[in-house]
């Protein structure tokens, strides 16, 4: 089955690329549909072994780490998704400190979408792969740095996974009235801090649980005058809140 699917592909990137074409560009072309067949298929020691070759091959043609005119398999959404995947890969195999080493190395070709839902949703992604790496490696104080930012829902991408893992972390070393009592806490101050972002300054809102920011993405916080108006959102916030629910069974 892997044989007949190599030769189609390769077969098909002839084709699409013509027999002109250097045979390690094919290779490499090849090798990216591979890649991602290959782990979709959770053939997973074959994806790592393409993905490989393929980030050496980027490695050796010194492929720019951004370029607008980069063709689409080099830019940095690609080669970000190909050590996101390695990561997975050796987060499936509990090789946790080697699946760290790549979701750092992707840091190297940030990409961001167009789009807010998307971005939260990288986000998102990116702090529950962390988390769970520490988690296997028993360090839960390192993962709840990555989960505890994200337990509020920031209307954008959903955070439940992580929302779970945190209660579930928590739940080992406090009891569900003591983290309900320090949660309800955290939202009785709203910290306000002026950032920057494309020349664009604005406030950003956070609370603090567990010696951790957590971002308030409510925009309507920008529209509110008194701090009346504020508390009342903030409680709206903590009550609607998946996590404030679990600790409220």
């Amino acid at each position: 089955m892997k044989t007949i699917l190599s030769f189609v592909l390769l077969l098909i990137s002839s084709v699409a690329f013509g027999q002109n074409t250097p045979i390690s560009k094919r290779r490499f072309k090849t090798l990216v549909s591979e890649a991602y067949q290959q782990f979709s298929l959770k053939e997973y020691d074959d994806a790592k072994k393409s993905y490989l070759e393929i980030l050496k091959f980027v490695d050796e043609n010194k492929v720019k780490k951004f370029s607008g005119k980069t063709e689409y398999y080099t830019s940095n959404s690609y080669i970000n998704g190909f050590y996101t995947n390695l990561a997975k890969i050796e987060l499936i195999n509990k090789n946790y400190s080697e699946a760290i080493k790549y979701l750092d190395k992707k840091k190297e070709y940030p990409f961001r979408a167009t789009c807010g839902n998307a971005n939260a949703r990288i986000d998102i992604s990116m702090a529950t792969l962390y988390s769970q790496c520490y988690i296997g490696l028993e360090k839960d104080e390192e993962a709840l740095n990555f989960l505890i930012p994200y337990i509020l829902d920031n209307q954008l991408g959903n955070n439940s996974e992580i929302v779970h893992l945190t209660y579930n972390l928590l739940s080992k070393n406090h009891s569900s009235e003591n983290l309900k009592h320090q949660f309800e806490d955290s939202f009785k101050s709203l910290n306000i801090k002026k950032e920057k972002r494309n020349q664009y300054e604005y406030d950003a809102f956070s609370i603090r649980f567990l010696n951790r920011d957590i971002p308030l993405e409510n925009w309507d916080f920008r529209d509110l005058k008194t701090q009346e108006e504020k508390e009342k959102l903030l409680r709206e916030i903590l009550f609607k809140s998946e996590f404030y629910t679990l600790l409220s069974k």
